[in-house]
């Protein structure tokens, strides 16, 4: 969980302190995953979530006014995970050449989408929608501004409003690629993830050719 209070978590009617109050919150978390995974929004409904946790549905109300709210939640851990993918990317090495760090990002999200259960579901399957969408869009501008920094500490990238939609465009075009190669597969597509790579690989070496 993250550590926003209920008043910046909106979703939650209450933010759990005590660590038996974190681990009923993890428990409705996982067992809300599993049941997008494994049967789609429409698996996902309070006493569904109850049996699945091994806890009452008035537990859940505790915590969560509707089941959307649930989604939202994890909407925003998977968000806030897309975000120090980018991070781990940086901490890896020296620095890569431009189709190196293309590659390296993308397996990275490539990995993470295959491992959270519930997310494709959410993100690809029609379930991404109020505030999901929402956290959605916020993430995608964070990620651009962080693979601008990375630019910059890289390859010596100026932050120029040039850069800056550049590095938007980047982002675009992963996203949509992938959303491709995971609604084609739930495993995602491995022709259109190499495709996704090659697109990212020959913009991103054209931009750093160009702007730095």
């Amino acid at each position: 969980m993250s550590g926003k209070t209920a008043e910046e978590n909106p979703a939650m009617r209450r933010t759990p302190t005590q660590r038996r109050s974190r681990e009923r919150v993890r428990q409705i978390l996982e067992a809300s995953g599993e049941l997008l995974e494994e049967g789609g929004h429409d698996a996902l409904t309070t006493s569904a979530v109850a049996e699945r946790a091994d806890i009452s549905v008035a537990s859940i109300y505790q915590f969560f006014p509707n089941v959307e709210a649930i989604i939202e939640t994890l909407a925003e851990q998977w968000t806030e995970g897309f975000v120090a993918i980018l991070a781990g990317v940086a901490a890896d090495g020296p620095a890569p050449t431009a189709g190196e760090a293309a590659d390296r990002v993308i397996d990275a999200f490539v990995a993470y989408f295959r491992e959270r259960h519930g997310f494709r579901t959410v993100w690809f399957g029609g379930g991404l929608r109020g505030a999901a969408r929402r956290l959605d869009r916020q993430s995608n501008q964070a990620l651009a501004e962080r693979l601008l920094g990375l630019w910059g500490h890289w390859y010596g990238l100026p932050d120029t409003p040039a850069a800056r939609s550049a590095a938007r465009a980047a982002v675009a075009i992963a996203d949509a690629l992938l959303a491709l190669a995971f609604r084609e597969d739930r495993q995602g597509d491995e022709a259109l993830i190499a495709e996704t790579k090659r697109a990212v690989r020959a913009y991103t070496a054209d931009v750093v050719a160009e702007l730095s």
